[in-house]
């Protein structure tokens, strides 16, 4: 059993009578890209700033390769951790070129010129060392700011929202392009992120943070088809909540049964809510069916397709855009459920 490159154990911090982060646990095993997810306030950056040794915890404690840094007695300070970081902007140094932002770091002597340009490689910048920052894009100087925290070969890197600045066309083509430099370096890193599209592309693990506390952790396809919580749910992509009961061998749902062997994580529980992904959705255009087309609205990869049942409530189904596109607000159309993420306890 391997040692944990980074070991997070009850760690709490508040900011004044604000408390941020409660009871806190979080490993990283060597070589590892982690996202820890989470939406703004969620105290992701706070346990980042811990962990880069920026703050201190209030409690628990927090080890690199088995090595305690912070704890009640112990305080390793953030130059002495061997831990690299790149933060939301950048933060390049503009006085100095692409090269000496890398450098910045290394220790003088014969190899630093080549160190200098084999991260650069790495991150697919080789011969832009003379440039300077404001000649760049904004995805380049944060694949700048990744190589100069890879340069002095740290045990983690820290990535606090790193494609936050960029345009949204660019965030996963950037995004990509960091995974895999993080990859090709062999490198174990903590991407802090409110993004599930950002954090499904770059971790081999998620961690979901809410109200202080990591509530799962797992392989994206796990928080997405087997969510243990409707935040987690939530936080992964669009969900559709819909009340259900058990009856038999079924879940009765306002857009009809569905078979308990279709539902991904069986909770036990008798009534509560049932969790859909797009996915689970089947429509099907049908003249004198009870559910009306009340809207249509296009996103990226689905349908948010609003419908009119037969009691006259209104829901909003996410819907594969396969099955979608000629539809008209005034259709009729049956729904059914072809499976569902989750069904917990209400």
């Amino acid at each position: 059993m391997t040692t944990p490159r980074l070991d997070v154990r009850g760690v709490e911090h508040s900011y004044g009578t604000q408390q941020v982060l409660r009871g806190v646990d979080l490993s990283v095993e060597p070589g590892e890209v982690l996202a820890l997810m989470g939406e703004s306030g969620s105290g992701k950056t706070t346990l980042g700033r811990i962990v880069a040794g920026f703050e201190a915890p209030a409690a628990g404690s927090v080890a690199l390769d088995g090595e305690v840094v912070a704890d009640g007695r112990t305080f390793v300070a953030p130059e002495s951790r061997h831990v690299g970081v790149v933060p939301q902007e950048g933060a390049l140094f503009p006085h100095l070129s692409v090269a000496g932002n890398v450098a910045f770091g290394l220790p003088r002597g014969p190899a630093r010129s080549a160190r200098v340009e084999e991260c650069l490689e790495l991150v697919g910048l080789g011969g832009f060392g003379e440039r300077r920052p404001h000649e760049l894009s904004g995805g380049q100087q944060q694949r700048v700011a990744l190589a100069r925290a890879l340069a002095p070969s740290p045990r983690l890197v820290v990535l606090d929202e790193p494609f936050s600045a960029l345009d949204a066309s660019l965030r996963a083509e950037v995004g990509e392009q960091v995974a895999a430099a993080l990859s090709a370096a062999g490198a174990t890193a903590l991407l802090i992120t409110h993004d599930a599209g950002e954090a499904f592309r770059s971790a081999d693990r998620v961690a979901v943070l809410a109200g202080g506390r990591v509530v799962q952790t797992g392989r994206p396809v796990d928080l997405y088809d087997r969510p243990r919580t409707a935040e987690v749910a939530a936080a992964a992509g669009w969900v559709l909540k819909l009340p259900a009961r058990r009856e038999g061998g079924a879940l009765s749902t306002p857009l009809g049964p569905v078979g308990l062997e279709q539902v991904g994580y069986d909770s036990g529980v008798e009534q509560g809510d049932l969790l859909v992904r797009p996915g689970h959705v089947v429509v099907e255009p049908a003249d004198g069916a009870a559910v009306e087309v009340v809207s249509v609205r296009s996103f990226t990869e689905h349908v948010g397709l609003r419908v009119r049942l037969a009691d006259g409530a209104e829901l909003v189904v996410p819907a594969p855009r396969r099955s979608t596109t000629d539809l008209r607000p005034g259709d009729r159309v049956e729904v059914r459920l072809a499976g569902a993420a989750a069904f917990l306890a209400g």
